[in-house]
């Protein structure tokens, strides 16, 4: 085992936001070989495979976000930890080795807002609204970007004020100019529902924005028992 350096861990989250973006599952060992091919650099698996399944990142991507962990089959007698987004069919997993990548592009590394991660990330507190440089957040006039993912960060303080605290579930209900968030109850559909961050955060995907026709910069704002977004 190794414990995973800055310089690797960030070539490995890298390589995770190039995954996620592109919606795509994969196993540890895609990960080594992606990072290897990518960055040019000699890495055995078997000396970083613990350290990748402990990244603060992956395990914040399965907790709090769309995504989940299984250990799958792959055939011959072998089995690993997938990664995969809500909805993705486990059947059409290909590994990253029978996969054609375009050309090399740098990619930003994703880090965690969470005091747990071990790189270079700002400590989140309850009314911390992120950097709004690279992590999106609230701008000087009142409203709110995108980060480089295309996500929208929605403030703790508008979580609370509809009663809901980390590990909750809110419903996300998307309208034709708007996104609507509720505290989720017994009726809800689960396939509708994000955990609250351990930061009392939720934050929105650049789908689901778009699945209500949003793009550019966001008001959000309480109304009803509820935290509506829009678009500027």
């Amino acid at each position: 085992m190794c414990q995973l350096d800055s310089n690797i861990e960030k070539m490995f989250a890298a390589t995770i936001g190039e995954f996620i973006e592109q919606g795509r599952a994969f196993t540890g060992y895609d990960l080594t070989l992606r990072t290897r091919e990518r960055e040019k650099v000699k890495l055995r698996h078997a000396d970083c495979r613990q350290g990748v399944h402990e990244m603060q990142v992956l395990i914040d991507l399965v907790e709090f976000d769309t995504w989940n962990k299984d250990l799958h089959d792959l055939g011959n007698g072998l089995q690993a930890i997938l990664y995969y987004p809500n909805g993705f069919d486990k059947s059409q997993y290909q590994p990253v080795s029978m996969v054609q990548f375009q050309p090399s592009i740098p990619v930003t590394p994703i880090v965690s807002t969470t005091p747990l991660v071990a790189v270079g990330s700002p400590l989140g507190s309850d009314d911390d609204d992120d950097d709004a440089d690279d992590s999106g957040g609230e701008l000087p006039d009142g409203t709110f970007k995108t980060d480089y993912r295309g996500r929208l960060l929605i403030p703790t303080r508008f979580l609370k004020s509809i009663g809901v605290v980390p590990k909750d579930e809110v419903v996300v209900d998307t309208y034709l100019d708007r996104v609507v968030l509720r505290a989720a109850d017994n009726n809800s559909d689960s396939s509708n529902t994000q955990i609250v961050e351990r930061n009392g955060e939720v934050r929105l995907s650049k789908r689901t924005l778009h699945l209500s026709g949003l793009i550019g910069n966001y008001t959000i704002e309480n109304d009803n028992n509820c935290v509506v977004i829009k678009g500027v």
